[in-house]
């Protein structure tokens, strides 16, 4: 991999943390605007948004809420405790005629804010594991000028 290739792949990376940023910024005025059901649901947006950017696992057509977010929790190996809040009221915003809570809201959001950090810290191991960052050469012996007076005297030793 060269050195563009690290830059692009850098770029890609803040671009699609800027999605994530976005998105988190659509919850938080929803929110307060009062729209609690909607702030919800941009959460659970958010929340594919993640899925996508952190660990390239995007939401199928036919795939329920609760599918999706088994599937990224299987994925990055945590507990589903967590973060079932956030599912159960993004069902409630959803599919219920019932209103969210304030309590129901700021429980969903814990959840949100703790499986963005779980996701970015797995996506941050995945990608030291998969080595973005391009490698060093190693040295083998110092530097060339040195080598060549090494030579130089191996040759005069031998000549004399």
């Amino acid at each position: 991999m060269g050195i563009f290739d690290f830059f692009r792949k850098f770029r890609e990376k803040k671009m699609s943390e800027r999605e994530v940023s976005v998105a988190m910024d659509a919850v938080k005025q929803a929110a307060q605007a009062g729209d609690l059901n909607d702030a919800v649901i941009k959460a659970f947006y958010a929340v594919e948004t993640m899925g996508k950017v952190y660990r390239n696992i995007e939401r199928q057509e036919a795939q329920t809420a609760r599918e999706y977010v088994g599937t990224l929790l299987e994925e990055i190996k945590a507990p589903s405790d967590d973060v079932m809040p956030l599912v159960y009221t993004f069902e409630v915003a959803k599919y219920s005629p019932d209103q969210v809570t304030a309590e129901q809201f700021l429980k969903a959001d814990e959840a949100l804010k703790l499986l963005q950090t779980k996701l970015k810290a797995s996506s941050n191991a995945q990608s030291k594991r998969k080595g973005d960052r391009p490698r060093q050469r190693k040295r083998k012996g110092g530097s060339t000028a040195r080598r060549k007076t090494q030579a130089r005297g191996r040759r005069r030793q031998g000549g004399d």
